[in-house]
């Protein structure tokens, strides 16, 4: 991190494998409160250089209010830490709305990473399965929040999807012209703008995960919302930008992770 000008880094549990492995709600639980606790001792010994999202089981509804609690009011915790699923259920799951009341009553940030789903690992086409699946699975959860009426209902909750949205920003207007359609849903790009997203920092140059800040994707993501700033490190300098921004001037977050 000081090598690379890093002031602050999140601390967070990758999707995979996440903290069940087939062993049940209980052991995930464990799981779950074992990286909360080892993950909050690294804030504290190095506060102001971490912060923490902290992961949530989501099995069982009971102790995931008991691990919000103890992670927000206890630990302190900046947010918490979701996957995109969980076994064959994405995040607009009826099951899933007393853990979003909460973290609403609570006005919290929740972050959001994708996995492979269970159903479609097999999908692969010859190439390494999260090529495709994962940014396809962020796009599964996001409809299924905002077709459940999550999104609506729960408009104090700050969230944070990996990725730029998976492929959301591509597919948006399709998606907003068959709710249109159908009759029975919101309409789609009025209730994305609701969203509060994060503004894209990049950190580190010649990353190979450059395809975040691939110029097809940042216009995608410009057309949908217009308010959105750009933090941009061409390896001189770091300034920030419109929407509006030329070609030339992209270079340099197609150096960087998003």
């Amino acid at each position: 991190m000081d090598k690379d000008g890093v002031t602050t880094s999140i601390l967070s549990l990758a999707s995979t494998p996440g903290i069940w492995f087939d062993a049940g709600a209980q052991a995930a639980h464990d799981m779950a409160r074992l990286c909360c606790d080892f993950a909050a001792e690294m804030v504290r010994d190095k506060r102001g250089h971490y912060g923490l999202f902290a992961p949530l089981s989501m099995l069982d509804i009971d102790p995931t209010l008991k691990e919000i609690e103890y992670a927000l009011d206890t630990l302190k915790a900046d947010g918490v830490n979701l996957q995109t699923n969980y076994g064959d259920k994405w995040l607009g799951d009826p099951s899933y709305r007393p853990v979003f009341a909460e973290l609403n009553r609570r006005k919290a940030v929740v972050y959001v990473h994708p996995l492979v789903a269970s159903c479609c690992d097999r999908l692969n086409i010859g190439t390494f399965p999260p090529v495709i699946e994962v940014p396809h699975d962020t796009t599964r959860t996001i409809l299924s929040l905002l077709v459940s009426g999550t999104f609506a209902q729960m408009r104090d909750i700050k969230w944070l999807f990996s990725h730029a949205g998976g492929t959301i920003p591509m597919l948006a207007g399709e998606i907003a012209t068959v709710l249109r359609q159908t009759g029975s849903r919101p309409n789609f790009a009025a209730s994305i703008t609701t969203l509060r997203m994060p503004r894209i920092r990049p950190q580190w140059r010649r990353s190979p995960l450059s395809y975040r800040c691939h110029k097809s994707l940042m216009a995608a993501i410009t057309r949908i919302i217009r308010s959105i700033k750009l933090r941009i490190c061409d390896g001189r300098c770091r300034r920030k930008i419109s929407p509006q921004f030329p070609v030339a001037m992209l270079r340099g977050c197609c150096r960087a992770s998003a």
